[in-house]
């Protein structure tokens, strides 16, 4: 098991969103499997925040994805990370 502490949790978080489409409260119970020994609380205020902040030029998380190549994509209230230019 990954130790939560260790993990580029933005890391995770795009290469977890790239395998399909989330809400923000899915994408935090995905992390609540992965790391059971950590709080909803400190996953909703982490992930949780990554699904919110990913859409906001602004912000750390949506430099990274576009760092990367990628863009977001939403649909019904669903977010996924998809190589920019993507088909």
């Amino acid at each position: 098991m990954v130790s939560y502490d260790m993990v580029n949790k933005t890391e995770w978080f795009i290469q977890k969103m790239s395998t399909g489409w989330f809400s923000r409260k899915e994408i935090v119970e995905l992390a609540a499997t992965e790391f059971p020994n950590i709080s909803g609380r400190v996953l909703r205020g982490t992930i949780g925040q990554y699904w919110t902040d990913c859409t906001n030029k602004e912000f750390q998380t949506f430099k990274a994805i576009r760092a990367r190549g990628f863009r977001v994509m939403e649909s019904d209230l669903k977010r996924h990370i998809e190589r920019e230019g993507a088909l």
